[in-house]
């Protein structure tokens, strides 16, 4: 640790990541070093501002990447074993972090990084069912050899809990709940027009297509009085699919692809829905970031019966969990909720103070220090009883 009590940290990670750049940002504004490892190079100048962190990565394309487990090509990325070899010894970090286990996670174990923690974050946890069975146990290696095991939901640490007997500690992700908070008071919306939509990556497991079937009943059956407009925001490979299938409902003129943003402006985003709807339809959704964000936001959330989803919506007290793929009762739930303005509100609040209460960033980064300083100790009191030993 530094003279100050901040620990030195190596983070391997997709720099690109949202979510990656959420907890370095935190932990940097708490005074921690650190050293931030990506295969790809993130795009811009993302932690351009943050004077106590440095950014190298192995300069891989984010296709590459982003591409499908176990692609051949993917080969490519045991090139970064020698480089995270060589930031251990200059950097000399207190604690390696390595997200997700089968990329970041393999590397830190191949380089031998020690005290070493291995985050998971869903796709590579779930499925080994349908794998061979010299992938599954080498992600039972991986997971075993790691000093300590991170999962951000209860859902996803009991699927780790099939792979290894390891214990698993769970840090949620949190949101800045400064940032995402209620519209402010001057750009409450028209009533007489409903927003419903999302901020999340246009993928195949997220299941908008289904959100868009839902969307196109309510348009039917909606009252006299009220209008629907669905906000999609983001970007990614089913757009184009999604477009085609807004048009083919005959909803295209009700329906807004906002594309990517940037997460500087992405609380605009969330703060210009009056109902947030995450139809997820995989397992792997394994914590739900964007509709806690939305919460933050007071804004009443939908989401599917599935993965860790209902582990940061209460049903019927901060919004809706409904199941998977259930294209009636999801425009069910958007009816009621786009019908009754007095519970959105109710709703809102409450999913404000259990984000509060429960997902905030700052006890969220707090948690985090305790695995850091737990795990950091024990390699010490270990690294002194072996020099003991040693001379003996």
């Amino acid at each position: 640790m530094t003279s100050s009590g901040a620990f030195r940290l190596l983070v391997l990670s997709d720099a690109s990541s949202a979510h990656t750049e959420r907890w370095v940002r935190a932990l940097a504004a708490r005074g921690h070093v650190i050293s931030l490892y990506s295969l790809s190079t993130p795009a811009g100048d993302a932690y351009a501002d943050l004077k106590n962190v440095t950014v190298q990565s192995l300069g891989l394309p984010i296709s590459l990447v982003a591409d499908s487990e176990g692609a051949l090509s993917k080969a490519r990325y045991l090139k970064a074993i020698r480089p995270i070899r060589d930031l251990i010894k200059t950097f000399a970090p207190d604690v390696v972090h390595a997200h997700y286990v089968t990329s970041y996670g393999l590397l830190a174990t191949l380089a031998g990084a020690r005290p070493r923690i291995l985050s998971a974050w869903g796709m590579d946890v779930y499925g080994l069912a349908s794998r061979s069975v010299l992938y599954r146990k080498f992600v039972s290696s991986v997971l075993g050899s790691a000093d300590l095991i991170l999962s951000t939901s209860n859902v996803m640490r009991s699927q780790i809990g099939l792979i290894t007997q390891r214990a698993v500690e769970v840090t949620p992700f949190g949101v800045d709940t400064e940032k995402f908070c209620p519209r402010p008071l001057s750009a409450t919306s028209d009533d007489s027009v409903i927003t419903v939509g999302l901020v999340k990556a246009l993928e195949s497991k997220y299941g908008i297509e289904y959100l868009l079937q839902s969307f196109k009943i309510v348009t039917l059956r909606a009252r006299s009085n009220r209008s629907y407009r669905l906000l999609l925001v983001g970007d990614g490979s089913m757009r184009s699919k999604l477009e085609k299938a807004a048009n083919q409902l005959g909803i295209s003129d009700k329906v807004q692809f906002a594309g990517q943003c940037s997460y500087d402006e992405i609380q605009n985003w969330h703060q210009c829905l009056d109902i947030a709807v995450y139809p997820s339809i995989d397992a792997s959704e394994s914590f739900g970031v964007a509709a806690v964000e939305s919460q933050s936001c007071a804004v009443p959330v939908i989401v599917s019966d599935i993965g860790g989803l209902p582990e940061v919506v209460v049903n019927e007290q901060t919004g809706l969990v409904v199941p998977p793929k259930n294209v009636e009762e999801l425009a069910e739930a958007i009816l009621r909720l786009g019908q009754d303005s007095m519970l959105r509100k109710q709703m809102g609040e409450r999913a404000r103070r259990h984000v509060i209460e429960h997902f905030s960033l700052s006890d969220s980064v707090r948690l985090m220090e305790t695995m850091y300083r737990k795990v950091s100790v024990r390699s010490r009191l270990e690294h002194d009883s072996d020099h003991r030993t040693a001379h003996r």
